[in-house]
C-alpha cells in the first residue's frame, strides 16, 4: 500500500492545501511518499507505529520547510538552546546533551554526566560554555569545545526546573536556577560556587526570568510570584492573586511582568510596586507559555489548544489564534515579530500576531513538540517527544 493511501483523509487534505498550484498535486504526493518512506526506514522503530503521515515532509509553496531531522537521542528531547555562532544544543531525558551543526545536521558532541533526565539548558555569556539542569537535582557546566564537564553544581535537593543566565551587566556570568525544592540558587560560574539561596516559596519553583540587571522574578506552584534582588538575595515583592499554579512568566521592556497560570488567566504586574495591573481572561485551560512581542503586546499559549494576543495595558484580547488541536506548550518569537508555537498535537505553527492568521503549519514530528528556539539566521529548531530535533527554514 502506498503511504499516501495510509494517510488519513483529513491530514492529506491539510498537506495538499499548502500546494498553491493544483497541477503540482501529484508531484507533491509523490514527494511526500518518498520523504516519508525514507524517514521511516531511517528511524525504523516502533514508536512511529502505523502513523507514517506524521513524518511526511510536505512539498509546499510556503517559506517554512523541514530542512533537517536531527537524530541521535534515545528519549524525549525536552529543551533546546542556540549558541551565538548558530550551533544548537539539546537536552534530553536520555540523560545527555548533544551539540549539533544545524547546516549539515552533524552531531558535534555528546555531553554525558547527569544521572537523570536533563530538562533545561542555557548558553553562557562567553558563547562556548553552557549550563544544564537535571531531575538529578544538579547543574552541570560544560566546555563545548572539548566536551568536558567543568563542574557539577550541587545544592538543590530536587529537580532543577529552569535556568537563566546573565549575559551582560554588573552580574554578567551569574546563573540563577529554579527547583522543585522550593528554592532558587544564584551561582558564580567563574568560581563554580553558590552565592545565595533564595527561599520563600512554599511549593516547587516552576520558572524564573530576568527583569533587570539586578532583579529576577520567579513563579511557583504556591500560586505566587516573587521578585528578588540578585545582589542581596532578598525578596522585594510577593505577587499574589492567582488561584492555581503559576506556569510561566514573560517580562516586558518596561519592567511589567506577565504571568500565566493553571487558573486559566494571565496577570500583568508592576515589578516595582507589586500591584496587579490587569487580569487577562479568555483561555479555558492552563496558560502554559507566554512571550513578549516587539510591539509591546504579549502572546499566550494554553492547554485549551489556542494562543491569544493581548494588549497588557488595557487587558484586551486582540486575537484568538486557532489551529492546534491539543495543548500549546511552547512559544518563540521571530525577529520580524511573527510567533512560532509548538503543541502536543505534534505540530508547530507560524502566526502573524497583527492579524491572527496562521501563516504556516509545520508537520514532521511524530510526538509532542516540547520546545522551539530561533537561530541567528532566522531559522527555527524544534525538539520533540519523538527523540528528534527539526531545523525549519
Amino acid at each position: 500500500m502506498a503511504l499516501v493511501e495510509m494517510v488519513p483523509r483529513e491530514i492529506l487534505t491539510r498537506i495538499l492545501s499548502h500546494v498553491d498550484d493544483a497541477s503540482h498535486t501529484t508531484m507533491a504526493v509523490r514527494h511526500a511518499e518518498k520523504a516519508a518512506e525514507a524517514l521511516c526506514k531511517q528511524i525504523n522503530r516502533t514508536r512511529v507505529g502505523n502513523r507514517p503521515w506524521r513524518r511526511v515532509i510536505r512539498h509546499m509553496a510556503g517559506r517554512v520547510t523541514c530542512e533537517r531531522v536531527l537524530m541521535g537521542h534515545k528519549d524525549v528531547v525536552e529543551s533546546v538552546a542556540v549558541f551565538p555562532d548558530g550551533r544548537v544544543v539539546s537536552a534530553s531525558w536520555d540523560r545527555t546533551l548533544r551539540i549539533w551543526d544545524p547546516n549539515s545536521g552533524t552531531m558535534l558532541r555528546i555531553l554525558e554526566g547527569h544521572g537523570a533526565e536533563v530538562v533545561c539548558v542555557a548558553v553562557l555569556a562567553d558563547g562556548y560554555r553552557l549550563v544544564s539542569g537535571s531531575v538529578d537535582s544538579t547543574l552541570c557546566v560544560w566546555d563545548t569545545i572539548t566536551g568536558a564537564c567543568l563542574a557539577v553544581l550541587e545544592g538543590h535537593t530536587d529537580a532543577v526546573e529552569g535556568i537563566v543566565v546573565y549575559t551582560n551587566g554588573v552580574h554578567e556570568g551569574l546563573v540563577i536556577s529554579a527547583s522543585s525544592d522550593q528554592t532558587l540558587r544564584i551561582w558564580d560560574i567563574d568560581t563554580m560556587s553558590c552565592l545565595r539561596i533564595l527561599s520563600g516559596h512554599t511549593a516547587e519553583v516552576s520558572a524564573v526570568a530576568i527583569i533587570t540587571s539586578c532583579q529576577v522574578v520567579s513563579a511557583s506552584s504556591d500560586h505566587s510570584l516573587r521578585v528578588w534582588a540578585v545582589g542581596t538575595g532578598s525578596c522585594l515583592q510577593e505577587l499574589k492573586g492567582h488561584t492555581a499554579d503559576v506556569s510561566c512568566i514573560a517580562v516586558q521592556p518596561n519592567g511589567w511582568i506577565v504571568s500565566g497560570s493553571a487558573d486559566y488567566t494571565l496577570r500583568v504586574w508592576d515589578s516595582q510596586s507589586g500591584l496587579c495591573l490587569q487580569i487577562l481572561q479568555g483561555h479555558t485551560g492552563n496558560v502554559f507559555c507566554v512571550a513578549a512581542l516587539p510591539s509591546g503586546q504579549v502572546v499566550s499559549g494554553s492547554f485549551d489548544g489556542t494562543l491569544r494576543v493581548w494588549h497588557p495595558g488595557d487587558g484586551a484580547c486582540l486575537h484568538e489564534l486557532k489551529r492546534h488541536t491539543a495543548d500549546v506548550v511552547c512559544i518563540s518569537i521571530l525577529a520580524d515579530g511573527r510567533v512560532v508555537s509548538g503543541s502536543v498535537d505534534c505540530t508547530l505553527c507560524v502566526w502573524d500576531p497583527d492579524t491572527g492568521a496562521c501563516k504556516h503549519e509545520m508537520i514532521v514530528h511524530s510526538g509532542d513538540v516540547f520546545s522551539a528556539a530561533v537561530l541567528p539566521d532566522g531559522r527555527v529548531v524544534s525538539s520533540s517527544a519523538d527523540w528528534t530535533l527539526c531545523i525549519w527554514g
